[in-house]
């Protein structure tokens, strides 16, 4: 028996149910929580069941390590202005079968809070029992009593100088017409300067394994092979190292700690042929194909990579100093991502007349608009030292997402480690 769950009471202005299938999304529990950030604050309880608003049944939480560390990420990651430690928080509770808890305690003076969706802010405000969007009149109101309490300070939203930089490349790279991957790091006090030669002759950008990467992996060092064939294979800018310059892969090193990578989809390991004949999803015969690993190997190496570069002495700084991450993929849409070996159609053989129920679920492609654009990650230099796979695996996730598919059908990462799988 769970006797720290409230079966019976009912939900209203501070409490909030959601079943245990709520972890497949997200999103809406992001946005309950902004919504309650936006008025009184309360409580959100996950794997709890209810019935015409009244908490009927204790459902659980499977791996709630696990889905605390999840959720924790995406509340980070998709509020604005990221919530402190004291303003959300997330509990495990219970003793045989385990529930999450969200506590909600906003901060009156970081109101109004909003919910990331790409380059637009939501604001939703909890009323009763139910969600709505804040009028232009409430938000206008929040920010103007924001701003009084911060007697003219600048918001706590305001983008910081470097992640301004971030989101000023990213934007750039939405404007081309090419179908590709763009990935950022910037770090919110520029090291250095980093000294390219040094770089250069210390074997980090021709060794693979001198960063935990496979020798025949999909990962940065994919910039150099590719740009064998064209002439020069790199070049020094002022501020900037620029590897596989005519390829189609990219990786540009800024002397201040800055990465940036854009990786076009016009040639494999990242985009596949369409599925022959004896596919058992017709749709994908004539489909264009994004490869599942890819997407996950090539982000853990940019971040190996960064991570190499400070352990080697390359950028110096403190545990504790900001580090902002991004993704874009660009001209996605029409876009499927090819199942993977977690997906139920892996070990199904081709030519199937009648698909098993497991092939029910279909591939479907990216409908979210012409692009995706992932969050901007606000981690901090030591997450980064300690698991770079997980660094990658939180801006991948959203991507597998916008695709249709659930956590535990995304391939080649081991959760409980925290590490991409050979």
């Amino acid at each position: 028996m769970n006797v720290d769950a409230p079966i019976g009471m009912r939900e209203d202005q501070r409490l909030e149910f959601k079943g245990r299938a709520s972890l497949d999304n997200l999103d809406k529990i992001v946005r309950e929580a902004v919504a309650m950030l936006n008025a009184e604050g309360g409580e959100i309880w996950v794997g709890v069941r209810e019935e015409q608003e009244i908490a009927v049944a204790i459902e659980g939480v499977d791996e709630p390590d696990l889905q605390r560390g999840r959720l924790r990420d995406a509340l980070t990651d998709l509020i604005d202005p990221p919530p402190t430690a004291d303003e959300v928080k997330v509990e495990i509770v219970g003793k045989e079968i385990k529930t999450l808890r969200v506590r909600v305690s906003p901060h009156p003076g970081h109101r109004p809070y909003a919910l990331r969706r790409g380059h637009r802010l939501e604001f939703p405000i909890r009323y009763d029992d139910r969600l709505r969007p804040m009028t232009r009149t409430e938000i206008e109101e929040a920010f103007t009593a924001e701003l009084r309490q911060t007697a003219g300070r600048s918001r706590a939203v305001e983008p910081a100088p470097a992640e301004r930089s971030l989101l000023a490349d990213r934007e750039l790279v939405l404007r081309q017409r090419a179908t590709s991957l763009w990935l950022g790091i910037e770090p919110a006090l520029p090291s250095g300067p980093l000294d390219f030669a040094d770089l250069l002759g210390s074997g980090l950008l021709d060794e693979p394994t001198l960063i935990g990467d496979r020798r025949a992996g999909i990962n940065i060092y994919l910039t150099r092979l590719g740009s064998l064939r064209d002439e020069p294979s790199q070049r020094q800018e002022r501020d900037w190292l620029k590897v596989g310059t005519g390829s189609p892969f990219q990786l540009n090193i800024g002397r201040t700690g800055a990465l940036r990578s854009t990786v076009r989809f016009d040639e494999h390991p990242f985009a596949f042929p369409p599925e022959p004949d004896g596919s058992p999803f017709p749709e994908l015969r004539e489909a264009h194909l994004l490869n599942p690993k890819a997407l996950l190997e090539y982000p853990t190496s940019f971040f190996r990579f960064w991570k190499a570069l400070v352990n080697r002495d390359f950028l110096p700084g403190e545990p504790d100093e900001r580090v902002f991450a991004s993704l874009a993929l660009v001209n996605l849409e029409g876009w499927y991502l090819r199942p993977g070996p977690n997906h139920p159609a892996w070990n199904y053989p081709l030519g199937l007349r009648l698909p098993p129920p497991a092939l029910q679920q279909r591939p479907r492609p990216f409908t979210e608009g012409r692009s995706f654009v992932g969050p901007v990650l606000r981690l901090q230099r030591s997450e980064i030292l300690a698991s770079p796979d997980r660094c990658a695996f939180r801006l991948a996730e959203p991507v597998f997402a916008a695709f249709g598919w659930l956590p535990d059908e995304i391939p080649f990462f081991d959760r409980v480690a925290g590490r991409l799988t050979p």
